[in-house]
């Protein structure tokens, strides 16, 4: 398991935008932005470098897919020296929004991603904003490795939201249930959520109290059995 070291120094006193209606803020400068309406939790969004890609709105009907099919949002080039790709976008079976990357003209699809949100900002790599089937706002980095696409692992997903403990919360001195107890969180007390790690096939978030302090609890409840008002699960 890795630590957090100089990262989550990093980003304790920093925020996120909660999930909302309205488009990410993604870091990346100059990009245009194409969006294009779903059936669930409102518009996705592409933004892209107009240099190498060009927004599209084609769907292709396949009876056998779930959603019936893929709209195709973006065709273009990952990097200025690379081929050609398809962008393609679906619903899924159940609101499951899902991006996958076609080269032009194949029958295949690379690979697939679930996703509300991409940055194409051509230097290689794209850039996921997943808040479906998550209960925060992820951010991950995809690339092209073998002809296959390749999420780079990252040791914890930053959260950054500030939210209110639903009940009396104990703060572990790492995550694992064997673990010194560091801090106790009384009931609606504000605290900032800072980081997601996955140790075990469970979630663990390592929360700040308003003191100053660190400490990490596992939450894999949903609904009212949730820890904290805005860790809310958003999917089926």
């Amino acid at each position: 398991m890795r630590g957090c070291l100089l990262a989550c120094a990093l980003v304790l006193g920093g925020g996120a935008r909660a999930g909302t209606g309205e488009l990410p803020e993604t870091g990346f400068r100059g990009l245009s932005v194409h969006q294009f309406e779903r059936q669930c939790f409102g518009d996705g969004s592409v933004h892209y470098d107009p240099a190498l890609a060009t927004p599209r709105n084609d769907f292709i009907e396949d009876a056998g897919h779930p959603a019936g099919g893929w709209r195709v949002v973006l065709v273009g080039r990952i990097a200025a020296d690379g081929p050609r790709y398809e962008l393609r976008y679906d619903d899924g079976p159940s609101c499951d929004p899902t991006f996958s990357l076609w080269k032009e003209g194949a029958d295949v699809a690379l690979g697939e991603f679930a996703g509300d949100h991409l940055v194409m900002p051509g230097n290689g790599a794209l850039y996921l904003i997943r808040r479906s089937n998550r209960a925060f706002e992820s951010r991950e980095k995809w690339l092209l490795r073998d002809g296959r696409l390749t999420e780079a692992s990252q040791s914890h997903y930053y959260v950054g939201l500030d939210t209110r403990a639903r009940r009396e919360l104990q703060l572990l001195q790492r995550p694992a249930a064997d673990a010194g107890v560091l801090a106790t969180v009384p009931p609606a007390e504000r605290v900032l959520i800072v980081l997601q790690q996955t140790v075990a096939s469970r979630d663990w978030y390592l929360v700040r109290t308003p003191f100053g302090l660190v400490g990490w609890v596992r939450d894999d409840a949903y609904g009212e059995d949730r820890l904290f008002e805005d860790l809310q699960f958003l999917g089926d």
